[in-house]
């Protein structure tokens, strides 16, 4: 069986095992604790925001970093303020 047909069969198996999980938690956890399921809808919902914060960020670290990666100096510091968010 080739790799990609066997990636393939893991990888159907745990989106079948994700969505059942949440089958059962809507169906039967969910409706029990209204504070829970208010609590997880407001993580997914901000989550959703979180992809907005980097478009366009990451493309130019990637690009610009090695100019500022030198034996001497190390990384002059662009490191850090790539990591910090800046």
């Amino acid at each position: 069986m080739g790799i990609i047909i066997r990636q393939g069969i893991k990888r159907s198996i745990i989106q079948f095992l994700g969505v059942g999980i949440g089958a059962a938690s809507t169906l039967f956890i969910y409706p029990l604790a209204l504070e829970t399921y208010g609590l997880a809808q407001f993580l997914l919902n901000t989550a959703a925001f979180f992809p907005l914060r980097n478009l366009g960020h990451q493309r130019p670290d990637r690009k610009v970093f090695p100019a500022f990666k030198d034996e001497q100096h190390g990384h002059n510091g662009f490191l850090g303020f790539l990591l910090g968010g800046g």
